[in-house]
């Protein structure tokens, strides 16, 4: 099924009116207003459309991503709602379970699912894509205090809620303590899933992430050994050899393949420029790295180690600057630090973006426990940079 009416498409944030496309695809995700990118040809796009469009069930290639599908039938999305619904429903204490109201207008509870538990209000907020980012997880645990009020508004005075956001991935400690301090909120993520659905016979997906009862010992051994050698190494000088090993391994552990193995210490041919690691991106074409060679060029993921203690400026992001370029490493550059960029540095990446056209990713040390447990647990630890990518181009 195509869409029955016209769409706004955007390429390269420039948004033109076009009718319906036999390559177009697009999907349904509930709210008034479709924001979605996907592919129209070749080429990717964001897609903005009135709720009254025919949205098909059909895939869809997010920036570059393995291909995944929106909630229609057989794929992870609705895989993952009705999963979570079979395990509401079991749940002991659970009760007058329904699907909540997708459209976030006033006086809506903009939720997957609302019931009552042990009488007290649940609200459910389901999500396919695991947030890795600070700025991600902050999206659905707003929109949950919204949709509580609303609930408020509408039902009136209640006893203290449950609010809980669902995804199939993994959160590291840091990041659950970014809302530790959010009253009655609880993070149901793959290992959280897995554990209910078993109290109550409910079969798992295949995607969501392990926990640690299920890992065998040799498949967690890698990333448990790199978390504790990155709380073992001290910030400053004494540590930067320490850390640069770190980095390495921490690399070639997360992604290679489909990146080759790290370059070390690889210099251009008058020895100007020194680059700590660079990884060949030779990955496939409708992978995420794949992607970032194509549309960013990013023909080798120029990495530089940057142990220090205050967050990095804007003197060690044009360093990195000056090793990327269009004829040598390409466009991408991460740089790893311990506590990220410091305000200066993350200007000085958002002009060498908006100048140059070169990307310059910051990480730091949550950072790496995220992509390491991700890993872990069987996911894409790409996930992150990523959403970092997005975060970054949705903000300027």
């Amino acid at each position: 099924m195509r869409m029955n009416s016209n769409c706004l498409l955007s390429w390269r944030d420039q948004f033109v009116a076009v009718p319906p496309h036999p390559t177009f695809h697009g999907v349904r995700t509930g709210a008034d207003e479709m924001q979605h990118r996907t592919w129209v040809g070749d080429r990717p796009v964001r897609i903005l459309a009135d709720r009254g469009a025919a949205y098909p069930q059909s895939t869809v290639q997010l920036l570059g991503r393995r291909t995944v599908e929106g909630r229609g039938a057989n794929s992870d999305g609705w895989i993952l709602h009705k999963f979570v619904q079979q395990v509401l429903a079991a749940l002991p204490g659970v009760s007058e379970l329904q699907i909540g109201g997708r459209r976030p207008a006033h006086g809506d509870v903009a939720v997957d699912f609302i019931a009552r538990f042990e009488g007290r209000p649940l609200l459910v907020e389901v999500k396919l894509e695991t947030p890795q980012t600070s700025r991600r997880l902050r999206q659905p645990v707003q929109q949950l205090l919204f949709s509580w009020q609303a609930y408020q508004e509408q039902y009136g005075a209640q006893d203290a809620p449950r609010l809980v956001v669902a995804f199939p991935g993994i959160l590291s400690p840091e990041r659950q303590d970014l809302i530790a301090d959010v009253p009655h909120l609880e993070v149901w993520d793959g290992p959280v899933l897995r554990r209910l659905a078993r109290t109550v016979g409910v079969a798992s997906p295949d995607f969501l992430a392990v926990g640690e009862e299920e890992l065998t010992p040799s498949a967690g051994e890698p990333a448990d050994e790199l978390i504790a050698r990155l709380d073992a190494i001290p910030i400053g000088k004494p540590g930067s050899a320490a850390f640069e090993r770190f980095v390495e391994d921490l690399l070639n552990l997360l992604f290679v393949p489909p990146l080759n193995p790290v370059i070390a210490q690889s210099s251009n041919e008058n020895n100007v420029n020194r680059r700590d690691f660079i990884l060949p991106n030779y990955a496939a074409a409708d992978t995420f790295w794949g992607f970032l060679r194509t549309h960013y060029r990013g023909d080798f993921i120029v990495a530089e180690a940057k142990n220090y203690e205050k967050p990095v400026g804007k003197n060690e992001v044009l360093q990195l600057a000056n090793y990327l370029s269009h004829h040598g490493t390409g466009l991408v550059g991460l740089i790893l630090t311990r506590n990220g960029l410091h305000y200066s540095g993350r200007w000085t990446s958002r002009e060498q973006w908006l100048l140059h056209s070169k990307l310059i990713i910051g990480l730091r040390d949550d950072d790496y426990r995220q992509m390491l447990l991700t890993k872990r647990a069987g996911g894409d630890p790409a996930d992150l940079v990523r959403e970092r990518i997005e975060d970054f181009r949705l903000k300027i």
